[in-house]
């Protein structure tokens, strides 16, 4: 069986799925059958849903990668893709995210919506895995900065 942590990805695309209330930017092309999403897995709808809105294209053209964890930065991207990447209008201080990373207008988008912070004002550690308590204070974060 398969350790809770390494089902991350997964749990978060089926949360992702649940609160499908952001506006969304709809991908322009068919989403990618990813060949490690089996049939039938309870995340299965969730991936394929977050694959056709844009919000994941996973870690290959063909590989997903349900079983292992995410990232930081990973995370508050797929949120940003959920809300549709709205352009964010604040710069960040963190001196470990470089304005070329592809997660940084997200990180921008997250800190300027209240929904995520650094371990310091200088350290937002984006490569550092989450546990499914900061998911959870990212999601709840996100739907009460979409609700206003």
């Amino acid at each position: 069986m398969i350790p809770a942590e390494r089902r991350l990805a997964a749990l978060l695309m089926t949360l992702l799925l649940a609160l499908s209330a952001f506006p969304l930017a709809l991908a322009d092309e068919e989403a990618p059958r990813f060949t490690d999403v089996p049939a039938g897995a309870y995340y299965e709808e969730a991936v394929k849903w977050c694959a056709e809105k844009g919000i994941t294209s996973g870690k290959t053209a063909e590989i997903f990668a349900p079983d292992e964890t995410c990232t930081r930065a990973q995370i508050v991207t797929f949120l940003y893709r959920a809300a549709g990447a709205p352009m964010p209008t604040s710069e960040i201080t963190f001196t470990d995210v470089a304005p070329d990373a592809y997660y940084y207008d997200a990180l921008r988008w997250a800190v300027e919506q209240g929904i995520a912070n650094g371990f310091s004002a200088e350290r937002f550690y984006a490569s550092a895995t989450v546990k499914r308590a900061q998911v959870a204070a990212f999601l709840w974060r996100a739907s009460q900065a979409q609700n206003g």
